[in-house]
């Protein structure tokens, strides 16, 4: 239950970085994303569906929100996700409409049907494949005046594959923050950060090395995405608040769905 809990914390915190439509922070560096990605907003997409675990021992989650004017919709709006043919029991952020979620089981590389009605209207109706998990060794400390390596394993491709490492002032979360991602090749499985790559702040600055996965279509204004990530994190986050850990990822997945 716990690991649900701080899934649950991960997916609402994109939610809130999606619907805010936040800009890149100013000391964001980050430059590698697909260049065939396809920017979400409301004029690409009127739903995000995604699908996403923690880890490999953390159920997946579906994810279901509205890009648009949440003032547009009402509290009596019904929604509804079959996954394969079968209903999900969806719960709303709060009672908010246009932001839900479930928790489901999906197995890495299968390809499922997933449909979209809301108030009783399809919205759509498509296949996914989830992404292969990866299992990813991290090397166990960390400087950033020196390079870091890790490698990971998976039992086949994804679409997209992002790779390398962000800092961030987790005693004042709002404050100073960097990353350092790229896309690299689907086929590789090992990455080295770059000595330098990543800014200290002195107390509170948390380190995060990452390799992500991605799955990611738009079908009917819809975009949908399965998304699995490996990190492990470095400094004061490891030793005092692992629920900023799970903010911290928040933050990497939702830069990763931007074209910027």
């Amino acid at each position: 239950m716990k690991q649900v809990k701080l899934l649950l914390i991960l997916l609402v915190a994109v939610i809130a970085l999606f619907v805010a439509a936040c800009g890149g922070d100013d000391n964001n560096n980050s430059s590698g994303l697909p260049t065939d990605y396809t920017d979400i907003n409301p004029s690409t997409a009127d739903w995000v569906i995604m699908f996403a675990d923690a880890d490999a021992k953390t159920p997946q989650m579906a994810m279901v929100f509205w890009t648009g004017d949440m003032t547009t919709l009402l509290t009596t709006d019904t929604a509804e996700l079959l996954f394969n043919g079968n209903a999900l029991y969806l719960e709303t952020y709060f009672g908010m409409p246009g932001l839900y979620f479930a928790v489901l089981d999906a197995v890495e590389g299968q390809t499922y049907t997933v449909e979209f009605k809301y108030n009783g209207v399809t919205k759509v109706n498509t296949d996914l494949k989830m992404v292969y998990s990866s299992n990813a060794t991290f090397p166990a400390t960390f400087n950033t005046a020196e390079s870091a390596s890790f490698s990971w394993t998976m039992a086949g491709n994804n679409q997209y594959q992002l790779a390398g490492g962000s800092s961030l002032r987790s005693s004042d979360p709002t404050d100073d923050e960097m990353d350092s991602f790229e896309e690299i090749a689907v086929s590789a499985r090992s990455y080295t950060l770059g000595a330098n790559k990543l800014t200290n702040f002195g107390f509170g600055t948390t380190y995060t090395l990452e390799v992500d996965q991605l799955n990611y279509k738009v079908v009917s204004h819809v975009a949908l995405m399965s998304i699995h990530g490996s990190f492990a994190d470095y400094g004061y986050i490891a030793k005092k608040d692992q629920v900023l850990s799970m903010r911290t990822r928040a933050m990497n997945v939702y830069k990763h769905m931007q074209n910027r």
